[in-house]
């Protein structure tokens, strides 16, 4: 299984701004969102580019608790079923666009970055 992680620290923003943050970059890296609740978002890459073992989850995980102390961790997992056999494979490609399209944000800061 390919899996990829990133943390980044948020500033300034409040609940329903970060949100809608983190659902422009679900959009704009062409994933369905599939499940939302409390500190947890889960995005899928839609079936039909890629074989079904390829096929992308995200899931995006915070701390609601803490959107209001200023500065907030949030933590992207980039997953699939794929062997991560080459250096360069779908899952992180994917897991690339998704960094990109989170630097992108303002008020965002890239903290950490682990691939497994």
């Amino acid at each position: 299984m390919a899996r990829y992680t990133c943390s980044y620290i948020v500033v300034g923003l409040t609940e329903k701004e970060m949100i809608a943050s983190l659902k422009d970059i679900i959009q704009e890296c062409d994933l369905n969102l599939t499940y939302e609740t409390g500190g947890y978002l889960m995005a899928k890459e839609k079936p039909g580019k890629v074989s079904f073992i390829k096929l992308v989850e995200l899931e995006i995980l915070f701390d609601r608790n803490k959107i209001d102390q200023g500065q907030l961790q949030i933590d992207f997992v980039v997953k699939n079923e794929e062997l991560p056999l080459q250096t360069k494979n779908h899952c992180q490609s994917i897991f690339e666009g998704i960094k990109t399209a989170a630097n992108r944000q303002e008020k965002w800061q890239l903290e950490t970055e682990i691939i497994d």
